[in-house]
């Protein structure tokens, strides 16, 4: 969930739309809801592809450590959909996008594709498109430790 709280506040920066506006995941969301200009961030599942763990003695603090890689898809609603999501696709590459990365621990790769989902339903209404990409983000925990250093034994005698 932390990497689609990413992606939500670097669609917001790059895209300048309302934080309100935008949606994480697709459950329990009404249709009429999604037929205004809204943003839906979602994700199938995600893959660990390292996991690190380091301790430092001075400070007794473990640290773990994990990259962690998922397609994340944004579907976009509403009479400006198309336009938002063109936008979005072009402006992955921008220098606002590349900042909000380096300060938020993301990689985010060029956008694959952008479906027009509402020709592949053959629907009349509910304007939607999707545009996918992966998303790369590198997650910290550090946990604070006490170690016992030297064993405090006592032998007691009858």
């Amino acid at each position: 969930m932390a990497i689609l709280e990413k992606v939500a506040g670097l669609v917001v920066e790059i895209l300048t739309f309302d934080p309100s506006m935008v949606l994480i995941g697709r459950e329990n969301y009404n249709s009429p809801l999604l037929q205004s200009n809204t943003i839906v961030i979602d994700s199938i599942g995600n893959d660990s592809l390292s996991e690190t763990y380091d301790y430092d003695y001075a400070t007794e603090t473990e640290y773990y450590n994990a990259v962690i890689k998922t397609q994340v898809t944004v579907s976009f609603f509403g009479s400006s959909a198309s336009a938002n999501a063109n936008k979005l696709r072009v402006l992955l590459k921008s220098e606002v996008a590349y900042q909000f990365c380096v300060l938020n621990a993301l990689a985010v790769y060029n956008a694959s594709r952008v479906d027009n989902i509402k020709a592949l339903q053959g629907s009349t209404y509910n304007e939607r498109y999707d545009v996918v990409f992966n998303v790369t983000y590198n997650h910290h925990e550090a946990v604070s430790t006490l170690r016992i250093d030297t064993p405090q034994i006592e032998i007691i005698v009858n």
